[in-house]
């Protein structure tokens, strides 16, 4: 977008695809962003495992997701702030950092994002 500023020339790719079926487009990735999709992963660690390898050993996970425990139609396998923290660490990333939270449109329901490291 014209007029934005990027000061740390900032690269972002950004793919349409199934990230549980298709392969990511490639490696050596200083981030992956996940918004409002964890939480269609039945099995996180498993997952996380194979996606994690396209990342730089200093790359990080940005996730966004619902403060909720309870399973519903719209969001099948949750985690919340507390959920993730442990499945992250299972995975090898020790860094957690709450970058920001929010009421949800959709109802009583909280918003978080957390990023996960490896290291800082």
């Amino acid at each position: 977008m014209a007029g934005l500023s990027n000061p740390n020339a900032v690269n972002i790719i950004s793919h349409q695809l199934d990230f549980m079926g298709d392969d990511l487009p490639s490696g050596n990735l200083e981030g992956i962003l996940m918004a409002n999709s964890l939480h269609y992963v039945q099995d996180k660690i498993t997952f996380l495992r194979i996606i994690a390898i396209k990342l730089k050993p200093s790359g990080c996970f940005l996730i966004v997701e619902y403060e909720i425990t309870k399973a519903n139609p719209w969001v099948p396998y949750p985690a919340g702030f507390n959920k993730l923290c442990m499945i992250f660490e299972e995975v090898g990333y020790r860094k957690a950092v709450l970058a920001g939270e929010m009421q949800s449109g959709f109802g009583p329901v909280k918003l978080f994002s957390e990023i996960f490291a490896r290291t800082w």
